[in-house]
């Protein structure tokens, strides 16, 4: 402002300072505090996850890797319980029908073996 009398300048600020905002101030910076508890909270929750998503996989794999082993073992009995019914079916001691069961038996133990790498290669 412009005084014509003493050309002189004049500049002043004004402003508002709230005395009481009705505690709503208060509230908000309780409702931000509560809400980072809560994030705290909910990012601990997802490390336990985890945790928990890892140790399952780990348990996974070691039981597949088992299976794998034990399906092995089971191929080769399979295939010598085979080679033994084709041998007796040869000779007249067994029908055909019990060829054709261990036939069947290799075919589950090899489907067993098949699923338990699957098994593993999902874990890993």
């Amino acid at each position: 402002m412009i005084n014509p009398r003493h050309d002189n300048w004049n500049a002043g600020i004004t402003g508002t300072v709230s005395i009481f905002d009705g505690m709503s101030t208060k509230a908000k910076v309780d409702e931000a505090r509560a809400r980072y508890a809560q994030e705290i909270l909910g990012k601990e929750n997802i490390i336990e996850q985890i945790a928990r998503d890892i140790k399952q996989g780990c348990l996974d794999l070691k039981e597949a890797h088992t299976v794998i082993l034990a399906e092995k073992d089971n191929i080769e009995e399979a295939k010598e319980a085979l080679k033994i019914s084709y041998i007796s079916y040869d000779n007249g001691v067994v029908i055909n029908l019990d060829v054709i069961d261990s036939m069947t038996s290799l075919g589950q133990v090899e489907k067993n073996l098949v699923s338990g790498i699957y098994d593993y290669l999902v874990a890993q």
